[in-house]
């Protein structure tokens, strides 16, 4: 006989009594030796959780893979009901983030949702069978949200795009409508990849009733068109008249190159009068916006007006619920949970004579338990097929990979924070002290304080063997990690700031903050009233699940009964510290964090230095806690600006960690060189190691005072390209004449070891690789753009060509030239040009001189810009270069095939720095010329 609980605590008791159970019986089944070693392994996405299981060596047995309807189970509940059917039924997906083979793990709620992508198939198959057989419509519906997520969606290799394989075995389900989610719209080639090819396959069911995409037409024109369509007008097997519209929330993050019209707006637009004009049978709205909250009202409400008593069905998503509305008597919402956990079913007895509207709605368990079909045989050769798609795309991109096993379950948020059991307690107790220092051992011995937001890490870490697609699923996010040197005093306060301005601030809001806290929320009301029996008319218990109040009549909505999964809050900001606690507040401590809240680290710190919140402490002295906000610091200064530059484009894997102290670098003089600036001043100081006169350490310093370039108030993008006198501050009749004779004066009165040169640094004119980076958004072009050759209208690469804006620049600094020859005394020509092996530069080069100086450049392999993936960096063959450019030398040693450029792998900023250093060391050092005596000017073009 079942028992009413009414006391969290009871919950709470007879839940630790069943995991106790289940330990004990697994230890039982798969007992350990404790004199076998633990063993600690990386498993992270990126940076963000370089996560660290202690592993054990244990005999592991995968689950067989059934190939026919399983009874019921202790591990998957029984439907309680029969479905219910009427004129017109649904059934009802959403959010599928890429899970479409179920969720493959033995401990609860998982076997809950272990049907896979083929198993619905055969479902639907089955069920439209059904509804023929009666005599009534069965409509098939998705909300969007099909990307990220997960390792089939996510994992695909470097050049793809997320989940372009996933969309084409999805298309193979036989859905009657279907909308677009915000997940399809961060990134443009993914909305591209909608566009071209998934959205056509649906023959105008695909529908984006606000969303547009920009794209190139074949002819080359660039129009802004709807992604999908706006709308559907079909009639069902029954003969009923339906328009359909597809509606996507107010979303603002969308990526470059796309559009997102607010349902407000889109409600008011005329093509949306004309389209509901006509009365159809009903009314069929998807989106992906939550029912109940949302701006479904806006669209409904003018509808509504116009025809009402017309039914209309709406299906919403996005915030990974389970929830149901009745917006009025002739009207039902149905949102349909996440991650391929829920199948939403709804019916509706339509109005006619004598008959009232009746609405029913249920929330099934996405397993081949709780199916509803009856039938004797029930995979279908094409659900079959569809699984076997997804196992083999799978293992084409390696996500069965294990990378250890994990000894027991690690729940994100069903137990305590701080726990034994707790993922977030391992991430920062364990993982992280032990995975930060070993990515920067120079920093090992430094105190430090390690923080991160809880919500880096997104779901349970489960018993069993950990793979690359619990990767994807576990932490998806590719993040960097950055530290402040700073007081003590200041950075043990860090944590209580923090959280103080709470875990989705302004400045680290996003989309899945606002779907975390609200499924966070739903399922904590679900916890915290839950009053039901908690075991079955057998008196067992009854499985972890979802256990929903909807709004709706008709009684609970859930299919199967479940015990609700319980649910605990944790800080929004966690830390790990391992300084001694009485230390002294002027102690200097690394605070680590994630760059997904570095401004708020730098509020916090900022706010603790003014406030002095720190605890007084007699002989500290006065703390100097210089923190600055980064964009601060590099709107100030350019050497900070490109040392910031250089991390975050630096941290890319686990192997690659690098800490950044911002806000206290040292702006020390040293080889910076401003590529943007058209000329300079050097002085280059060279010392000798007295043991070996071959080894020469250069100090390179620009010479203040002779152009606008380097003072400090000037901002050198206003001047005009290329600015008269080349950007020569003296303006006097005999400038080049008089700037000539100084740098000859300085080099004669210089130290031996020091020794002036002038050199002009000249940038390429505008390549085609600018034009597709400026259209696409610079996230898009590196994700996906720039790993092309092109998008079948304009090519980049390899070796991206002038465009004729390129040209015209070019030529512009032709003019100059020419200009400054025949003024101030006439500009020295360079003795010494040097060029870049990339098309672009030499192009410019080429007719930046034409006619002006008969020096012969110089082709130098390593004079080029970050080298590798992208396509527009690879050079041209040795034979191709000099075919095009004949009256160019090219140095000695000069490969005939680009040995540098590499597909898979992109040089780092600080790489290119070290690469581009030997090539200034040797044409200012090794070379010839000198500026004692006869003036040397090298020319640089890259």
């Amino acid at each position: 006989m079942g028992s009413t609980f009414t006391e969290k605590e009871q919950l709470l008791e007879l839940e630790a009594q069943i995991q106790t159970g289940k330990r004990e019986e697994l230890n039982a089944q798969s007992r350990v030796s404790s004199s076998i070693p633990r063993h600690y392994i990386w498993i992270g996405r990126g940076l963000i959780t370089a996560a660290l299981l202690c592993l054990y060596t244990v005999k592991y047995t995968p689950p067989t893979r059934h190939s026919v309807l399983p009874k019921a189970s202790p591990l998957i509940g029984t439907p309680s009901r029969p479905l219910e059917w009427g004129d017109v039924n649904f059934i009802h997906t959403t959010d599928t983030h890429g899970w479409l083979l179920g969720h493959q793990k033995l401990s609860e709620p998982e076997p809950n949702a272990s049907g896979t992508l083929g198993d619905l198939y055969s479902f639907i198959h089955h069920m439209k069978d059904r509804a023929a057989a009666k005599g009534v419509d069965l409509l098939v519906v998705d909300s969007g949200d099909m990307h990220d997520g997960n390792g089939l969606s996510d994992g695909f290799p470097p050049g793809g795009v997320n989940g372009h394989e996933t969309n084409k075995i999805f298309a193979r389900l036989p859905y009657d409508a279907l909308a677009i989610g915000n997940h399809e719209l961060y990134k443009y080639p993914v909305a591209l990849d909608v566009h071209k090819n998934f959205a056509p396959k649906w023959k105008g069911r695909y529908l984006t009733s606000n969303v547009n995409i920009t794209v190139i037409s074949p002819s080359g024109q660039v129009k802004s068109v709807p992604l999908g369509e706006r709308y559907a007008k079909f009639t069902t097997s029954q003969g009923r008249k339906v328009t359909a519209l597809g509606v996507l929330f107010n979303f603002a993050n969308y990526a470059k190159n796309t559009t997102v019209q607010s349902p407000e707006l889109f409600a008011k637009e005329q093509w949306f009068q004309d389209v509901i004009e006509e009365e159809p049978d009903f009314f069929l709205l998807l989106g992906h916006m939550a029912v109940d909250k949302d701006h479904w009202p806006f669209v409904f409400s003018v509808i509504r007006r116009k025809h009402p008593h017309v039914p209309i069905f709406v299906f919403g998503g996005h915030t990974h619920i389970r929830d149901c509305v009745m917006l009025d008597d002739r009207s039902m919402a149905l949102e349909s949970g996440r991650y391929m956990e829920t199948v939403g079913w709804m019916s509706a007895t339509l109005p006619s004579k004598g008959k009232e509207m009746k609405f029913t709605r249920r929330y099934l368990d996405a397993n081949r338990v709780t199916y509803h079909t009856d039938v004797t045989t029930f995979d279908t050769p094409e659900g079959v097929a569809i699984t076997k798609s997804l196992r083999d795309l799978a293992d084409k991109f390696n996500l069965g990979s294990t990378f250890g096993v994990v000894p027991k379950d690690y729940y994100l948020d069903r137990v305590p924070y701080p726990s034994e059991d707790s993922v977030v307690s391992l991430f920062v107790d364990k993982i992280l002290p032990a995975v930060l220092p070993a990515s920067n051992p120079k920093r090992a011995g430094i105190p430090s304080i390690i923080l991160a937001n809880a919500g880096s890490q997104r779901f349970d870490v489960f018993k069993g063997p950990f793979t690359r697609n619990d990767q994807f699923i576990v932490s998806p996010f590719k993040n960097s990690f950055l530290y402040l040197h700073i007081p003590y005093g200041i950075g043990r306060h860090v944590l209580k700031r923090l959280n103080k301005f709470g875990a989705f601030s302004d400045s680290v809001q996003d989309d899945h903050g606002f779907v975390a806290s609200r499924y966070n929320a739903w399922r904590r009301e679900q916890f915290n009233s839950f009053s039901g029996s908690l075991v079955d008319s057998y008196g067992k218990p009854l499985t972890l699940g979802y256990v929903t109040t909807d709004s709706c009549p008709g009684g609970h909505g859930d299919d199967t009964p479940h015990r609700p999964i319980p649910i605990f809050d944790a800080p929004g900001y966690v830390q790990h510290s391992n300084v001694i606690p009485s230390a002294a507040n002027s102690t200097m401590v690394d605070v680590i964090f994630l760059n997904f809240f570095l401004e708020d680290i730098v509020k916090a710190a900022n706010e603790l230095r003014v406030e002095a919140e720190w605890d007084s402490v007699g002989g500290d002295g006065v703390l100097d806690a210089r923190v600055t906000n980064p964009k601060t610091v590099e709107a100030s200064n350019p050497l900070a600006r490109n040392a910031l530059l250089n991390v975050s484009s630096t941290v890319r894997g686990v192997s690659a960690l690098f800490l950044l102290v911002l806000g206290m670098l040292a702006l020390s003089s040293g080889p910076f060189f401003d590529l943007d600036a058209m000329t300079s001043t050097l002085s280059a100081q060279s010392s000798f190691n007295d043991s070996s006169s071959a080894d020469v350490i250069a100090k390179y310093e620009t010479v203040p005072g002779y152009f606008f370039h380097d003072n400090p108030h000037i901002d050198a993008a206003m001047l005009s390209p290329p600015p008269p006198r080349f950007g020569l501050i003296d303006s006097s009749e005999s400038y080049w004449t008089k700037f000539k004779t100084t740098v000859k004066k300085l080099n004669e009165e210089a130290d031996p070891l020091v020794s002036y040169k002038v050199v002009f640094i000249g940038r390429h004119g505008e390549g085609y690789h600018n034009v597709a980076e400026a259209f696409y958004g610079t996230k898009a072009w590196d994700d996906y753009w720039a790993l092309q050759n092109g998008n079948g209208a304009v090519t980049w690469g390899p070796d991206a060509k002038l465009t004729a804006l390129g040209i015209k620049q070019a030529q512009m600094a032709h003019k100059r030239w020419v200009d400054e020859l025949h003024s101030g005394g006439g500009i020295p020509l360079p003795t010494k040009i040097y060029s870049s092996p990339l098309s672009r530069a030499a192009k410019t080069l080429e007719i930046t001189f034409h006619n002006v100086s008969h020096e012969r450049p110089l082709i130098m392999e390593n004079l080029r810009e970050i080298i590798g993936v992208h396509t527009c960096d690879k050079r041209l063959t040795r034979s191709a270069i000099h075919k095009a450019f004949p009256e160019f030398d090219i140095e000695k040693g000069f490969a005939e095939e680009d040995l540098l450029w590499k597909p898979d792998v992109r040089e780092t900023s600080h790489q290119r720095d070290i690469r581009v250093r030997r090539v200034f060391d040797k044409i200012l050092h090794t070379d010839d010329t000198s500026y004692k005596g006869k003036p040397s000017l090298p020319r640089t073009y890259a």
